[in-house]
């Protein structure tokens, strides 16, 4: 974030307003429903950053896609959680082929 910060004093303001505006504009949501490949999406299940409707939301537009909760995992689920992830990445691999 810092070196975008840096970066942005150099920046035409016009720029930055630009910028700012396409990211509040962008819907991923819309992107989702292209995804034609097996996906799979992992989510804590107390996970305040990224809310479980949200990742319900993922998973029902994603074709293909699968949805593995982690108990009571929080936003550091990778980290907290990390053999828990590679049991169900190795799962969805295999599955997958």
């Amino acid at each position: 974030m810092f070196n975008w910060i840096k970066g942005a004093e150099n920046t035409p303001l016009n720029s930055l307003l630009s910028s700012l505006k396409d990211m509040l504009d962008f819907d991923e949501h819309r992107i989702l429903t292209k995804i034609n490949i097996p996906c799979l999406i992992i989510e804590g299940e107390k996970d305040f950053k990224t809310p479980k409707a949200v990742a319900v939301s993922m998973h029902n537009k994603i074709k293909n896609s699968e949805l593995s909760f982690i108990k009571d995992a929080t936003p550091d689920t990778n980290i907290q959680n990390a053999s828990e992830i590679n049991k169900i990445i190795e799962k969805f691999l295999v599955k997958v082929g």
